[in-house]
């Protein structure tokens, strides 16, 4: 079941009008979004760095990355039911909203 192991991440730099998938690569992360180049680049900066924290706060060794976690960073709630296949109940196992610069 990858869908358990999938982010949904709510965040307000998408652009909805966006047609096109983007996807960035990270040491631990697979990150998917139809938003804006920068907008994905700057957030698999910050959770690269936010992973980086907890492993030192918690002792975990970088060494072995089992899997990459997968997130797909979507404009809203709508969006998240949609994209889970569960339009009546949507299943959200994880939500951050980022605020605008």
């Amino acid at each position: 079941m990858r869908l358990l192991a999938t982010l949904a991440v709510l965040v307000s730099l998408v652009d909805p009008a966006h047609a096109t998938w983007r996807k960035s690569e990270t040491r631990h992360f697979t990150i998917y979004t139809e938003g804006t180049e920068i907008a994905l680049q700057k957030f698999a900066f910050k959770v690269e760095r936010f992973d980086a924290v907890l492993r030192r706060r918690f002792g975990i060794s970088d060494e072995d990355v089992p899997q990459k976690l997968t997130i797909f960073m979507l404009p809203n709630a709508g969006s998240v039911a949609k994209a889970s296949g569960r339009l009546e109940e949507p299943m959200v196992f994880g939500v951050m909203a980022m605020r605008r610069p």
